[in-house]
C-alpha cells in the first residue's frame, strides 16, 4: 500500500510539474535584427517548448529586436507578438500560435472548426494531436479534451494519440465535430519473439527491441544490415566501406562490453547465421535481445547481444504473388577539391621553400621555379601528354554505378500444406572501377499439418555471391589522393605512363591491367523440423538443421608496364604475376528438442520451456600459389611450379547445452521470470569446459492498477528489473586456446642457410575459465 501511495504522489507530482513548466521556466533572449522564426527556434533549443502554427497564422519572416531577461513562456510571447494579431495558447509543453483574424479572401476558403475527443467511454483524451491532412497545420485537446482550429472548409482531419488508433475524420459541412477514439489493442497484444519462443510485448520483463520486415523493404540498400541502421534503439549500425559485398558493417549492441570478438549472436528461424545471409524481404520481424535477462537463454554466445530473425511463412487459404524491383544510381557524397597542376607546382615550391630555409630565414631553394611553371601553363592545351593536368579522381572513379534489386515471392496453402518461395536477385557496381556484386538466394519454407497433434515442416534456404574486385583495390583507392596532378595516365602512345610520385590509379584500378580477386560465395540450409501437441497446454519439437558454406577465392596480380613520355620502358610493378587459389569449407549441424508448457490456473498464467540442444561445427581450407607466368591465362597450370606453395588447415568444435525458462504472472500485471543454460564447450580445457548462465527478472504493469484508472492519459505504464550472466566463447580468439600449438613451418636460419623447423607460437590456457579470467559478464540492469 506504501508503495501504490509513493508511485501515485510521484505520478501527481509529475502532473504538476507538467502545468507549472511554463510559469516556472526562465528565458533569457537578446537578439537583434532576426526573423520570428529564429526566436522561436532558439526558444525550442533552450527548452522544453515546441511551437504548432501554419504560415498563414504567424509572420515568421518578420524581423524583429527582442531583449528578454528573466521571464516565463507568456510574458516572452507577449513581447515578442506585441502589435499583431497572433496569439497563443499553452497547453503542458506545446504552445499553439493562431492568428485573432483573417482576411477576407480567407473567410470563404476556411472555417473555424470546433470539437471535442473522447475514448469509448466518454472519458475526454488530453493532448490528442490534431492535424490537417496534407499541411502542417495542427493543435492539441485542452484538459477536457477540446479543441478548435481553423481549417479549409474540405478539411480531412488526421486524429492521433499514444496507445490509441490513429483516424481520419471528414469535416465537410461540419463546424463541430466530438470524436471517439479506441485503443490500440494490438499493440498490447503483440506477439514478439524471444528466445525458443515468443512472448505478449506487454509482459515482457528484459529488455527486447522488435522490428517489422516491412520497415525494412522500405529502404533501398542492398545489404539487411545496413537496412537495420537507426530503426532500433541502443544498436549502432556501422559500415567501414562502399565497396559492394565489402561494406565491413559491424553490429554493436549497447556498444562494447566484451573481449576480441563483439559482434551480437544472430539466429535464423533459430539457426546460426549472419544478418545479411537473409534477403529484407523475406523477413516477418526482427527481436533484438538487448541484456542479460532477456539473452541469458543462449549462455556462453549471448555476451554481445542476440538478434532473432524470423523469416516470412504461408498463411491458410491466403494466396499470394508479391513482385518487387529497386534500381538506383550511386555517386560519392563527397570528393575533396584536387589542385590543379599549376597549382600544384605553386605550391610544392612554396612547401619547398618554407621547409629549406636559409640560416637568416629566408625562404630557401624551389623545386620547379617561376620559369619551369610559365612554360607548363603556356604548353597544357597543346601537349597534355608532357604537360598533363590530371583529375585521378575523375578518371578513376565510376560515376553513376548502377544498382539493382528484384524480388518475387509466392505464398499459399491448405489447413493442411502451406508454402512460401521467395527468390532475389541483386546487382550492384561500385564507384571504383571493375568493383561489383552479384546474389541471388532462395527461399523454400513449407508445413504440413498430420493430424492435430503433429506437425512438420521442412525450410530451405540457399544463396550464391560474387564479389569482384581489381587487385590491390584498396591500396588504389588510398593513392587516388595522393597522386599529383602534373603525371598523365597515358602518353601519346596509349601506354601506361610512369607517376614519380604516386600511382598510376587509372593502371591499378582496372582488372585489366592489375588483375583482379574473386570471391564467390555458397551456402545452403535445410531445417527439418517436427512438433507432437498432445495436449492443448503442451507441446514437443525437435529440429535438425545442417548448413553448409562453400568459398572460393581467386587473386591474379598482373604485372604492370609503365612508359615515360618518350615510350621509354620505366618501370614494372610487380616484378612476377602471380595466382592465388583458396576454397573454404564449413559445415555446422544444430539438433534442437524442445518442451513447451503453458496453462492458466484462474488469473494464474504459466508458461515453461525445457530444452537440449547440441551444435558441430568443422570448417577445412585449401590454399594453392605459383608464380612467374610469361602468359596470359590465369590457371595454375599456366605458371611454372618453381616457389610453388600448397597450405591447408581445418578446425573444429561443438557445443552441448541444456536450458530452461519459467514465465509467471498474475492478472497481467505482476510478471516474473527465469532463465538458465547450462553450456558444455570444446573450447576449453578438462575440468572448465561447463558453465551456468542464470538471469532473473521481474515487472510490474501499474497501469493496470486501480489507482491509474482514472489517468486515461497513460495507456501502458510497467516498471522492471533484471539481473543476469552471459558467456563470452567467440571471444577466445582460437577454437584451441586450452593447447599448445605447434607450427611446422617454421623457418630458421642454420649455418647461413634457410631450413624449415617446429616451434610452438601459441601456448596454452588451461585456468579458462578461472578466479582471474570469467567467462561470465554479471551486472544489474534496472529499465522503468
Amino acid at each position: 500500500m506504501k508503495v501504490g501511495l509513493f508511485l501515485l504522489f510521484i505520478v501527481i507530482a509529475q502532473l504538476h510539474a507538467a502545468t507549472s513548466y511554463s510559469q516556472n521556466v526562465v528565458i533569457n533572449l537578446s537578439l537583434k535584427n532576426v526573423t520570428v522564426e529564429q526566436v522561436l527556434d532558439q526558444i525550442e533549443s533552450s527548452t522544453e517548448f515546441s511551437f504548432l502554427f501554419t504560415d498563414k497564422s504567424v509572420d515568421i519572416k518578420r524581423k524583429v529586436d527582442i531583449d528578454i531577461t528573466a521571464k516565463n513562456i507568456n510574458e516572452t510571447l507577449t513581447v515578442l507578438f506585441k502589435g499583431t494579431d497572433v496569439q497563443f495558447n499553452i497547453v503542458d509543453k506545446q504552445v499553439i500560435l493562431s492568428n485573432k483574424s483573417f482576411k477576407q479572401g480567407d473567410v470563404s476558403q476556411e472555417k473555424a472548426l470546433t470539437g471535442v475527443i473522447v475514448d469509448v467511454n466518454g472519458e475526454p483524451i488530453i493532448g490528442a494531436n490534431i492535424v490537417e491532412k496534407g499541411t502542417s497545420n495542427g493543435t492539441i485537446t485542452d484538459a477536457e479534451g477540446r479543441f478548435s482550429l481553423n481549417v479549409a472548409s474540405d478539411a480531412t482531419l488526421i486524429i492521433s494519440y499514444i496507445g490509441y488508433v490513429t483516424i481520419e475524420v471528414p469535416t465537410v459541412g461540419k463546424k463541430a465535430i466530438t470524436i471517439t477514439m479506441k485503443e490500440d489493442s494490438e499493440a498490447l497484444d503483440e506477439v514478439i519473439v524471444v528466445g525458443y519462443g515468443t512472448q505478449k510485448k506487454a509482459n515482457l520483463t528484459g529488455s527486447v527491441e522488435a522490428v517489422k520486415g516491412q520497415d525494412l523493404t522500405k529502404r533501398p540498400v542492398m545489404s539487411t544490415s545496413l537496412a537495420l541502421q537507426g530503426l532500433a534503439s541502443g544498436v549502432t549500425v556501422t559500415s567501414s566501406s562502399g565497396q559492394p559485398g565489402k561494406e565491413g558493417e559491424a553490429i554493436r549492441i549497447r556498444g562494447i562490453g566484451t573481449m576480441n570478438n563483439n559482434d551480437p549472436l544472430v539466429l535464423v528461424d533459430g539457426v546460426a547465421s549472419s544478418v545479411n545471409a537473409v534477403n529484407p524481404n523475406d523477413i516477418e520481424s526482427i527481436s533484438i535481445l538487448k541484456d542479460a535477462a532477456s539473452s541469458a537463454i543462449y549462455g556462453s554466445r549471448a555476451s554481445n547481444g542476440v538478434i532473432l530473425i524470423t523469416t516470412k511463412r504461408a498463411k491458410t487459404n491466403d494466396f499470394a504473388i508479391n513482385f518487387s524491383a529497386n534500381v538506383g544510381l550511386q555517386t560519392p557524397v563527397d570528393l575533396p577539391k584536387f589542385l590543379g597542376a599549376i597549382d600544384y607546382l605553386e605550391l610544392y615550391d612554396l612547401a619547398s621553400a618554407n621547409d629549406n630555409r636559409n640560416d637568416d630565414g629566408t625562404p630557401g631553394g624551389v623545386v620547379y621555379g617561376n620559369d619551369y611553371i610559365n612554360n607548363y601553363k603556356a604548353n597544357m592545351a597543346t601537349d597534355p601528354y608532357r604537360y598533363p593536368n590530371t583529375d585521378w579522381a575523375k578518371v578513376t572513379y565510376k560515376t553513376p554505378a548502377v544498382q539493382q534489386s528484384y524480388n518475387l515471392s509466392m505464398s499459399g496453402g491448405t489447413d493442411k500444406l502451406k508454402a512460401f518461395v521467395s527468390m532475389n536477385v541483386q546487382d550492384q557496381e561500385g564507384i571504383f572501377p571493375d568493383t561489383k556484386l552479384d546474389r541471388y538466394s532462395l527461399r523454400v519454407n513449407t508445413d504440413y499439418k498430420f493430424s492435430e497433434k503433429f506437425s512438420a515442416g521442412i525450410d530451405f534456404s540457399g544463396r550464391y555471391s560474387n564479389v569482384e574486385e581489381p587487385y590491390g583495390a584498396d591500396f588504389a583507392m588510398g593513392e587516388v589522393r595522393r597522386t599529383a596532378p602534373i603525371y598523365g595516365t597515358v602518353n601519346e602512345f596509349g601506354q601506361l605512363a610512369y607517376p614519380k610520385l604516386g600511382t598510376n590509379t587509372y593502371a591499378t584500378s582496372r582488372k585489366e591491367f592489375a588483375g583482379y580477386n574473386k570471391d564467390r560465395y555458397h551456402e545452403g540450409l535445410v531445417n527439418f523440423k517436427a512438433s507432437y501437441k498432445p495436449f492443448d497446454f503442451l507441446s514437443f519439437d525437435l529440429s535438425y538443421a545442417p548448413k553448409f558454406n562453400w568459398k572460393t577465392t581467386k587473386k591474379h596480380q598482373k604485372t604492370i608496364d609503365y612508359y615515360d613520355a618518350d615510350g621509354n620502358a620505366a618501370f614494372t610493378y610487380p616484378t612476377k604475376q602471380t595466382l592465388d587459389l583458396i576454397n573454404e569449407y564449413s559445415l555446422n549441424q544444430d539438433v534442437k528438442f524442445l518442451i513447451n508448457f503453458q496453462k492458466s490456473f484462474g488469473m494464474h498464467n504459466l508458461t515453461a520451456l525445457a530444452g537440449f540442444q547440441q551444435i558441430t561445427n568443422y570448417w577445412e581450407n585449401e590454399k594453392g600459389y605459383r608464380e612467374g607466368s610469361k602468359f596470359s591465362y590465369d590457371q595454375l597450370n599456366a605458371f611454372p611450379v618453381l616457389n610453388q606453395r600448397g597450405e591447408g588447415e581445418a578446425n573444429e568444435w561443438a557445443l552441448q547445452s541444456y536450458f530452461g525458462r519459467i514465465n509467471y504472472d498474475f492478472k497481467g500485471k505482476y510478471l516474473l521470470e527465469a532463465n538458465v543454460r547450462y553450456d558444455g564447450s570444446s573450447r576449453f580445457a578438462s575440468g572448465h569446459k561447463w558453465g551456468v548462465f542464470p538471469s532473473f527478472s521481474a515487472g510490474w504493469r501499474f497501469s493496470e492498477e486501480r489507482f491509474m484508472e482514472n489517468m486515461k492519459w497513460l495507456n501502458n505504464a510497467k516498471l522492471r528489473g533484471s539481473w543476469g550472466t552471459l558467456g563470452n566463447q567467440e571471444g577466445l580468439g582460437s577454437n584451441y586456446p586450452f593447447s599448445m600449438d605447434i607450427n611446422l613451418n617454421q623457418q630458421i636460419v642454420f649455418n647461413q642457410l634457410v631450413a624449415e623447423g617446429y616451434a610452438a607460437t601459441d601456448y596454452a590456457m588451461r585456468d579458462i575459465p578461472g578466479k582471474l579470467r570469467k567467462w561470465l559478464i554479471s551486472g544489474w540492469i534496472w529499465d522503468s
